[in-house]
């Protein structure tokens, strides 16, 4: 923006030199006229971009979703809704991952006219997954020779997920150990994992496990019939991102796509869990009982970005829902880890050894060291 300004306001007084050189020169009168215009026309069209500047309405659009490594095509509108003609408005978007914390600037120019309105596409391109952000960071209108600046208030936002690249990890989950039949207390009003008791049956959706179909009722009734089970209140099972360590955003990066692909794992074993994860001290759980359910959490995951914080402490994230499982993922074991046994699974993005209940994993390696894992 600032550079093309800077090279039309050059261009433009160069010409208006050589036409008084030869206006001085020859005295003719054409050099003098094409001097006078060269004058008049940027004030004219600096009033003009003046008096349309509470006129302008700015929006901008983004798809709900992208991918990683692939182009996201956005959309700047500008509307003009006064009789005056900026030369054209230019706009800084500003765009932040907050996964991450990366960011980047594009300026983009629109011509729109009197009453009308202009339209202009531009593309983004994220390398790790996240949360996409792009703001109007700067709005200015020119002159019609563009050099002559008007800053414009209007701001505008749009968001976008560029969703985990999921892979498929080999793994055992060891529930943990829970009381004998007899003493199981289930969950009154959610859904579970454990097929020994039945919550409720329900018309099979889209997404659900195939081998929870009741196929003699179905059969009976001409209607795929769904078997939901019970949820023991000891053997709930909590998924958990803890985001209280700094990391970079390949780190970053690694534990989003770890995060994501052993829900969706966990989701087409049939298991019903909530994904949780932290923004500061405040703790987020959300239910992930079917595909469709983990596809509409899965943005929330990634609008908090990993941070320095105080330590996580075991007791916390057990004593909030009396998880009977925690899959924990982060860079470091939470306090007190070694109290619970089988009942905490730790997936760390840090240097060790893969044993039962334990996986160490990398941004390099991450899909290799999670095959064949016990957690």
């Amino acid at each position: 923006m600032k550079k093309s300004m800077c090279l039309r306001a050059l261009l433009w007084a160069v010409t208006t030199l050589l036409l008084l050189l030869l206006t001085r020169l020859r005295g003719a009168v054409s050099p003098m006229t094409g001097m006078l215009l060269l004058l008049l026309v940027p004030l004219f069209g600096w009033l003009s971009a003046f008096l349309s500047r509470r006129n302008m309405t700015i929006s901008l659009t983004l798809p709900g979703t992208g991918r990683k490594g692939a182009e996201i095509r956005g959309e700047l509108r500008v509307r003009n809704g006064s009789f005056f003609v900026p030369g054209c408005v230019w706009c800084r978007i500003r765009i932040v991952n907050v996964m991450t914390g990366e960011s980047d600037r594009l300026d983009i120019p629109v011509s729109v006219p009197a009453r009308g309105q202009g339209t202009a596409f531009f593309s983004l391109n994220s390398g790790f997954c996240g949360y996409l952000r792009a703001e109007t960071e700067r709005v200015v209108l020119t002159d019609w020779l563009g050099f002559l600046p008007v800053r414009c208030n209007q701001r505008a936002e749009a968001k976008t997920a560029v969703l985990p690249e999921t892979f498929t990890p080999e793994l055992i989950v060891d529930s943990a150990a829970a009381p004998d039949a007899e003493e199981e207390s289930y969950a009154p009003d959610k859904s579970g994992f454990d097929m020994s008791e039945i919550y409720q049956l329900r018309e099979y959706v889209p997404g659900d496990p195939t081998k929870q179909i009741h196929w003699k009722l179905s059969e009976k009734l001409d209607t795929l019939i769904f078997r939901e089970a019970s949820l023991p209140v000891s053997r709930s099972m909590l998924l958990y991102w803890e985001k209280n360590s700094a990391c970079t955003p390949a780190e970053a990066d690694a534990m989003a796509e770890v995060t994501a692909s052993l829900a969706q794992k966990l989701s087409e074993e049939g298991y019903s869990f909530f994904l949780g994860w932290n923004e500061g001290e405040i703790r987020h759980r959300e239910s992930a009982e079917n595909s469709e359910q983990l596809f509409t959490v899965l943005p929330e995951l990634l609008k908090c970005r990993p941070t320095a914080g105080e330590e996580t402490d075991c007791a916390g994230i057990f004593g909030e829902g009396g998880w009977g499982k925690v899959i924990f993922v982060g860079k470091k074991l939470p306090a007190g880890a070694e109290q619970y046994g089988a009942a905490l699974s730790a997936v760390l993005c840090a240097a060790g050894e893969t044993e039962p209940g334990r996986a160490y994993f990398s941004p390099g390696n991450y899909r290799q060291k999670l095959q064949g894992i016990v957690i």
